[in-house]
Protein backbone atom coordinates (compact mmCIF):
# COMPACT_ATOMS: atom_id res chain seq x y z
CA UNK A 1 0.00 0.00 0.00
CA UNK A 2 1.31 3.44 -0.93
CA UNK A 3 2.09 5.73 1.99
CA UNK A 4 2.90 9.46 2.02
CA UNK A 5 5.48 10.38 4.70
CA UNK A 6 7.27 13.47 5.90
CA UNK A 7 10.87 12.38 6.44
CA UNK A 8 12.37 13.00 9.88
CA UNK A 9 16.05 13.05 10.86
CA UNK A 10 15.69 9.67 12.56
CA UNK A 11 14.52 7.99 9.34
CA UNK A 12 17.96 6.72 8.25
CA UNK A 13 16.57 3.92 6.10
CA UNK A 14 14.63 6.48 4.07
CA UNK A 15 17.62 8.81 3.65
CA UNK A 16 19.76 6.06 2.12
CA UNK A 17 17.03 5.24 -0.40
CA UNK A 18 16.49 8.92 -1.25
CA UNK A 19 20.19 9.35 -2.01
CA UNK A 20 20.20 6.25 -4.28
CA UNK A 21 17.06 7.44 -6.10
CA UNK A 22 18.43 10.94 -6.55
CA UNK A 23 21.74 9.61 -7.95
CA UNK A 24 19.82 7.46 -10.43
CA UNK A 25 17.68 10.39 -11.59
CA UNK A 26 19.98 13.43 -11.27
CA UNK A 27 23.50 12.00 -11.41
CA UNK A 28 26.03 14.53 -10.13
CA UNK A 29 23.22 16.99 -9.29
CA UNK A 30 21.69 14.65 -6.70
CA UNK A 31 21.38 15.27 -3.00
CA UNK A 32 23.96 13.32 -1.04
CA UNK A 33 24.86 12.36 2.51
CA UNK A 34 25.98 15.95 3.18
CA UNK A 35 23.10 17.90 1.63
CA UNK A 36 20.12 15.70 2.52
CA UNK A 37 20.32 15.92 6.35
CA UNK A 38 20.07 19.76 6.36
CA UNK A 39 17.12 19.55 3.95
CA UNK A 40 15.42 17.11 6.32
CA UNK A 41 16.18 19.11 9.48
CA UNK A 42 15.75 22.66 8.16
CA UNK A 43 13.55 22.20 5.11
CA UNK A 44 10.89 19.63 4.36
CA UNK A 45 11.32 16.26 2.64
CA UNK A 46 8.40 14.03 1.70
CA UNK A 47 8.29 10.57 0.14
CA UNK A 48 5.84 8.06 -1.19
CA UNK A 49 6.87 4.60 -0.11
CA UNK A 50 5.46 1.14 -0.50
CA UNK A 51 6.48 -1.82 1.65
CA UNK A 52 9.59 0.00 2.86
CA UNK A 53 10.69 1.11 -0.63
CA UNK A 54 10.88 4.81 -1.54
CA UNK A 55 9.15 5.30 -4.88
CA UNK A 56 9.21 9.12 -5.05
CA UNK A 57 10.74 12.03 -3.13
CA UNK A 58 10.36 15.80 -3.06
CA UNK A 59 12.56 18.23 -1.12
CA UNK A 60 11.79 21.83 -0.17
CA UNK A 61 13.78 24.64 1.39
CA UNK A 62 12.60 27.98 2.75
CA UNK A 63 12.91 31.03 0.52
CA UNK A 64 14.61 33.76 2.54
CA UNK A 65 13.64 36.48 0.04
CA UNK A 66 9.96 35.62 0.52
CA UNK A 67 9.17 34.28 4.00
CA UNK A 68 5.85 32.84 2.80
CA UNK A 69 7.50 30.83 0.01
CA UNK A 70 9.41 27.60 -0.34
CA UNK A 71 11.70 26.43 -3.12
CA UNK A 72 11.14 22.95 -4.50
CA UNK A 73 14.72 21.70 -4.52
CA UNK A 74 14.10 18.38 -6.24
CA UNK A 75 11.50 15.81 -7.19
CA UNK A 76 12.40 12.30 -8.29
CA UNK A 77 10.37 9.18 -9.09
CA UNK A 78 11.76 5.66 -9.48
CA UNK A 79 11.96 4.92 -13.23
CA UNK A 80 9.85 1.76 -12.87
CA UNK A 81 7.16 3.71 -10.95
CA UNK A 82 6.71 6.58 -13.42
CA UNK A 83 3.47 7.45 -15.22
CA UNK A 84 1.39 6.18 -12.30
CA UNK A 85 0.48 9.58 -10.83
CA UNK A 86 3.01 9.40 -7.99
CA UNK A 87 4.53 12.82 -8.68
CA UNK A 88 1.06 14.41 -8.66
CA UNK A 89 0.11 12.60 -5.45
CA UNK A 90 3.38 13.63 -3.82
CA UNK A 91 2.95 17.26 -4.83
CA UNK A 92 -0.72 17.43 -3.76
CA UNK A 93 0.02 15.97 -0.33
CA UNK A 94 3.16 18.02 0.23
CA UNK A 95 1.41 21.23 -0.89
CA UNK A 96 -1.30 20.64 1.73
CA UNK A 97 1.37 20.14 4.42
CA UNK A 98 3.19 23.30 3.37
CA UNK A 99 -0.03 25.33 3.33
CA UNK A 100 -0.85 24.11 6.85
CA UNK A 101 2.60 25.39 7.92
CA UNK A 102 1.64 28.84 6.60
CA UNK A 103 3.44 28.87 3.27
CA UNK A 104 1.60 30.45 0.35
CA UNK A 105 3.88 29.96 -2.66
CA UNK A 106 6.18 27.35 -4.20
CA UNK A 107 9.03 28.20 -6.59
CA UNK A 108 11.16 25.83 -8.63
CA UNK A 109 13.45 25.85 -11.62
CA UNK A 110 13.19 23.50 -14.56
CA UNK A 111 15.11 22.98 -17.78
CA UNK A 112 13.24 24.53 -20.73
CA UNK A 113 13.55 21.24 -22.64
CA UNK A 114 12.26 19.04 -19.79
CA UNK A 115 8.88 18.40 -21.39
CA UNK A 116 7.72 15.85 -18.81
CA UNK A 117 8.40 18.24 -15.93
CA UNK A 118 6.73 21.14 -17.72
CA UNK A 119 3.64 19.00 -18.39
CA UNK A 120 3.49 18.17 -14.68
CA UNK A 121 4.14 21.63 -13.28
CA UNK A 122 2.60 23.96 -15.88
CA UNK A 123 -0.10 21.86 -17.51
CA UNK A 124 -1.27 19.68 -14.61
CA UNK A 125 -0.77 22.08 -11.67
CA UNK A 126 -0.87 25.52 -13.24
CA UNK A 127 2.58 26.77 -12.28
CA UNK A 128 3.42 30.08 -13.98
CA UNK A 129 6.68 30.86 -15.74
CA UNK A 130 8.00 33.96 -14.01
CA UNK A 131 11.62 34.21 -15.20
CA UNK A 132 14.23 32.72 -17.48
CA UNK A 133 17.70 32.11 -16.04
CA UNK A 134 20.28 31.68 -18.79
CA UNK A 135 23.35 29.68 -17.78
CA UNK A 136 21.90 29.07 -14.26
CA UNK A 137 23.95 25.91 -13.72
CA UNK A 138 26.83 26.67 -16.08
CA UNK A 139 27.30 27.56 -19.73
CA UNK A 140 24.32 26.40 -21.76
CA UNK A 141 22.40 25.05 -18.74
CA UNK A 142 19.31 27.28 -18.71
CA UNK A 143 16.27 27.22 -16.41
CA UNK A 144 12.77 28.60 -16.17
CA UNK A 145 11.68 29.86 -12.76
CA UNK A 146 8.16 28.62 -12.07
CA UNK A 147 5.77 29.78 -9.35
CA UNK A 148 2.64 28.23 -7.84
CA UNK A 149 0.16 29.67 -5.34
CA UNK A 150 -0.85 27.40 -2.47
CA UNK A 151 -4.08 29.37 -2.03
CA UNK A 152 -6.34 26.43 -2.96
CA UNK A 153 -4.56 24.18 -0.47
CA UNK A 154 -4.89 26.90 2.19
CA UNK A 155 -8.64 27.22 1.53
CA UNK A 156 -9.26 23.46 1.39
Amino acid sequence: MLEFLEVKASDGWVAEQIIRLERMVFGSGAVDAWSLPPLIRHGRVFVIEEDGHVLAVVEYMRDFDDGQAVYLYGLAVQPNARRQGLAQKLLCNSFRCLARKGFSRVYLTVAPDNEAALRLYVDAFGFNRVAYYPHEYGKGVHRYLLSYSLKEEMDG
